[in-house]
């Protein structure tokens, strides 16, 4: 197995990606995205025996922003697993082991490798070299039909949507700061809800989620997707659309949308709306393994993203925040003294 990296796709990247059934993280598109500020894209690929494409994966290389201890402080980092055609346990550990060497050789600080629409399913993947975290995804198959995917609807999911339906609620699309407003105004309740409850909610500011929202506009990746009643938003949804699939990124309702059990509806929505589109799933998103325990803040989350009845999926996300230990202790100990982040 030869691993390739470079910092600029190949032409056939694109053919690769689908002939691997890659997601929206293995994308060129996605990698544009991420090319501001301290952040540049490089793109893995390796070659079999035969020199035939085996896997490709997109990594973002994030650099401090301190003047000279930059070069100094590099984090690797990526969206999924790399799209691999054997898709093995063994095959993706040797993959993300030389993933792993060359992080060390080439001086980054860490690396991370998240799960996000992470293909491997029951997967008994080991890598010692890491820290683990457990997630799980849900997967919505949009091959079936609106009556079947009702069916699959947990008692409580089927019976707000019934409610939902009696109430005047109008479904909306936008691709414009517009809808990202509107879906930035509705995440920002249902963070600070869940953070009332004593949830731990990674925040940021208004101005991350327009540059978020205009990079995805601009390579048509994502839309939000929305629903108003009395023509008030009550209820949003980001969804990223790639190679057939879709997945939910973040949304939020306020207090009438719950009580109108505005998001049932609407995601009920957007499944018939990707199908539409030629979509073959859909990503619910993830959340900790631990959700399912009944005592923990996100169970509620839990009983909301399976209600759909979707296949549940574990998720393995890996980091190693400790590739160069001698190095990062004289670097931390010069960040104390120097000004700037």
């Amino acid at each position: 197995m030869k691993m390739i990296v470079s910092n600029s796709p190949d032409q056939a990247w694109d053919k690769w990606l689908k002939e691997l059934n890659g997601n929206v993280y293995h994308s060129v598109s996605w990698a544009e995205t991420q090319s501001v500020g301290n952040r540049s894209p490089f793109y893995f690929l390796w070659l079999d025996s035969l020199n035939q494409i085996l896997a490709i994966a997109v990594g973002i290389q994030r650099q401090s922003s301190i003047p000279l201890l930059g070069r100094f402080s590099k984090h690797l980092e990526f969206g999924t697993y790399p799209a691999n055609r054997e898709n093995s346990d063994c095959s993706n550990q040797n993959i993300i082991q030389q993933i792993h060497e060359y992080a060390i050789q080439n001086g980054f600080s860490s690396l991370e490798i998240q799960s996000y629409y992470a293909s491997m399913r029951d997967s008994d993947l080991k890598l010692e070299a890491f820290e683990s975290s457990d997630r799980l995804e849900f997967l919505i198959d949009l091959t079936l039909t609106d009556e079947q995917l009702t069916k699959n609807l947990s008692t409580n999911h089927r019976r707000k949507l019934n409610k939902a339906k009696k109430v005047d609620l109008k479904h909306r699309i936008g691709r414009d700061l517009e809808a990202m407003r509107v879906l930035r105004s509705l995440q920002v309740i249902s963070r600070d809800r869940r953070i009332d409850r004593g949830e731990e909610i990674a925040t940021a500011e208004d101005s991350y989620f327009e540059e978020f929202g205009k990079a995805y506009f601009k390579r048509n990746l994502g839309e939000v997707h929305y629903l108003t009643h009395n023509g008030n938003a009550v209820s949003a949804a980001f969804i990223s659309i790639y190679n057939k699939k879709a997945y939910y990124v973040f949304g939020g309702s306020n207090d009438d949308g719950f009580a109108m059990n505005a998001p049932v509806l609407l995601f009920m929505n957007i499944f018939s709306h990707c199908r539409e589109l030629g979509c073959l799933e859909f990503n619910m998103g993830g959340l900790p393994a631990n959700s399912v325990d009944k005592s923990t803040q996100s169970h509620g989350l839990y009983r909301f993203k399976s209600g759909f009845g979707g296949l549940e999926i574990p998720c393995f996300s890996f980091t190693d925040n400790n590739l160069q230990p001698g190095r990062d202790f004289l670097f931390k100990l010069a960040r104390k003294i120097l000004p700037g982040r």
